[in-house]
């Protein structure tokens, strides 16, 4: 056993967060095989556990009995290593922007948790609808999937682009799979550009374009974004937009969307 080990094992918090700071490995093993979240997951630990996974400790390890800290843990300490511990307040957390809680609560086991009601929202869909962008940037650091979707079939990037929430959406397109998020398409098949073309939100559908988002795409009732725009000028607007698109851009888009859609 490693110190870590120890500290762990008595729910020591303070000296687990400095012994982690200082390097100690969370996935260290003992002679049986146990590691530190075992340890913890066992005496039902539960600050000590989520410490554990923040260092990316790994809760599907087997020890000599070939069993995991998740099969050893039981209540609030099996909670934390299946992602379901606190997940309302995180959900809250991520929807009012309060970062110090969604910090102290946030592991890769939850970071992508669906609410339980309503639309079954992942923290970033919350945090990305109601313009929190600092929690959107810590979201994404940890990992958040950019192309999960709500009951809806909503991605992260239509509760953004529906609210107008610029700085939101460049930082969601930017994180990866932009091609894929700027084409997603919901259960009805509103794309994000549907969303921010009904609202007007003008600033949000010329960034879209930018990205090869196409305007002329109906929906399941045969509209398309320029159909949904409520006013004239900015549907010109975004026409003109949309044919100054290079022709080569948009050949060079589909090919890519083509290849992402294969399996190899």
């Amino acid at each position: 056993m490693i110190p870590l080990h120890n500290a762990c094992s008595f729910g020591h918090v303070d000296v687990v967060h400095l012994l982690l700071s200082a390097g100690s490995d969370p996935n260290a093993e003992d002679c049986w095989n146990y590691t530190p979240l075992h340890e913890a997951a066992i005496k039902g630990k539960v600050e000590v556990c989520i410490l554990l996974l923040q260092a990316k400790a790994n809760p599907h390890a087997r020890n000599l009995d070939g069993k995991t800290p998740v099969d050893l843990a039981e209540g609030s300490a099996r909670l934390a290593l299946v992602g379901e511990y606190r997940k309302d307040e995180l959900l809250e957390a991520a929807r009012s922007g309060n970062e110090e809680k969604l910090i102290n609560l946030l592991t890769p086991q939850n970071v992508n948790c669906h609410a339980g009601d309503g639309r079954k929202s992942t923290p970033l869909h919350l945090a990305a609808g109601y313009n929190r962008t600092k929690i959107v940037k810590i979201l994404l650091k940890n990992g958040a999937d950019v192309i999960a979707k709500d009951k809806g079939g909503l991605i992260p990037l239509h509760n953004a682009c529906s609210y107008g929430h610029l700085d939101v959406c460049e930082l969601l397109i930017s994180a990866g799979y932009g091609s894929a998020q700027v084409h997603a398409a919901d259960l009805w098949q509103y794309t994000p550009l549907h969303e921010a073309a009904s609202k007007s939100r003008a600033e949000v559908c010329f960034l879209l374009l930018a990205y090869g988002a196409n305007p002329t795409q109906p929906n399941c009732h045969g509209k398309s974004a320029l159909d949904l725009v409520p006013n004239n000028d900015l549907r010109q607007r975004l026409l003109f937009e949309y044919r100054a698109v290079p022709q080569q851009l948009r050949i060079l888009d589909l090919y890519n969307r083509f290849l992402s859609s294969q399996c190899f």
